[in-house]
């Protein structure tokens, strides 16, 4: 089976970028370096699942990393895991979690035991029910045809110990998806769509997959002017970078540089999404004049007026040329 190429996902991308855009002494730094760290975590336990999807069935189709929108008041829901079958669809919640992971489903809630230190979640088989329900909601509008939605939690570290109710069988490691799908092909035989309605339905679902991102603004409560900042020396990190003529400089460090503007433009349209101003760039590009500024912003930018759109995908590539020329 060729499996789906799993992209990193863009809040990691975004939080990055956060980072390198606050300064080090930013009161706000420890917190988004823990949110970063838990959603490498997440993305690692993701990786891992590719032995067991190349296990699947026939007829079974994987999507990995799904983000639509639901009719229920135009939500976004996100899917770490889909399966679409003729027979049924599955959600899959991807946790890469270790320890004593004790799953009260009644309270809503997830107990976790490491290292002598227990921690309280919210229950992702909950997450899982609310995903599943927003994807019949979305099938349904598509389809005119309801599907059984299964909803299921994938324990995707093997060193997690799972205690879970035995009336959720939802609950169980990675390694047991091919098998448990295997069992559930054979218990739902009814076949609710066609083969041409399967085609749509998937094809459906690749073209309304949009990651938009997190406004990580307003989750951390920034505000905007903290990421238009000073492009700081990469070298000795005391000094903002200066425009000197037609390059960046370090007054303390001597440090020269053409391109240093890219990474910071790429991270901002990463982390603003509305147009900017030429006015908010200028502390960015400090010691440019106001036609330095227009020309460093034309090639990387959309301009509507007074207003610039930074083009990430112009960015996204430049960068990727310098870093392949060094």
């Amino acid at each position: 089976m060729e499996l789906p190429e799993l992209r990193r996902p863009i809040i990691i991308d975004q939080l990055e970028a956060l980072l390198r855009r606050l300064p080090q002494q930013h009161p706000k730094r420890e917190e988004i370096s823990d949110y970063l760290r838990r959603f490498h975590v997440g993305f690692s336990g993701e990786k891992s699942l590719a032995m067991q999807l190349s296990m699947m069935p026939d007829g079974v189709h994987v999507f990995r990393q799904i983000h639509l929108r639901s009719p229920i008041q135009n939500e976004k829901f996100q899917i770490d895991l889909l399966l679409v079958t003729p027979f049924f669809l599955l959600v899959g919640e991807v946790k890469h979690i270790a320890g004593y992971l004790q799953f009260d489903t009644e309270r809503g809630q997830l107990l976790r035991t490491w290292n002598g230190e227990t921690n309280t979640f919210s229950c992702p088989l909950r997450q899982s029910e609310r995903q599943a329900f927003h994807l019949r909601k979305w099938v349904e509008k598509r389809m005119q045809v309801s599907l059984p939605v299964l909803y299921h939690v994938l324990v995707s570290q093997d060193q997690a110990q799972i205690d879970a109710p035995k009336t959720e069988s939802g609950i169980y490691h990675a390694v047991n998806l091919p098998s448990r799908v295997r069992k559930l092909m054979i218990e739902h035989s009814k076949r609710y769509i066609s083969k041409e309605q399967l085609r749509k339905l998937c094809s459906d679902i690749e073209h309304a997959n949009r990651e938009t991102g997190a406004d990580l603004l307003h989750r951390f409560q920034l505000d905007r002017r903290e990421v238009m900042g000073p492009i700081p020396c990469p070298s000795c990190g005391k000094e903002p970078l200066r425009r000197r003529k037609l390059s960046w400089g370090c007054f303390s460090c001597r440090y020269r540089s053409r391109t240093s503007h890219l990474q910071a433009l790429h991270d901002i349209g990463l982390l603003i999404q509305e147009p900017l101003r030429r006015k908010d760039f200028e502390l960015l590009f400090l010691g440019a004049s106001d036609r330095s500024i227009l020309r460093l912003l034309n090639p990387w930018t959309k301009r509507e007026g007074y207003y610039y759109h930074i083009v990430r995908e112009k960015t996204s590539a430049a960068l990727g040329s310098l870093s392949s020329a060094l």
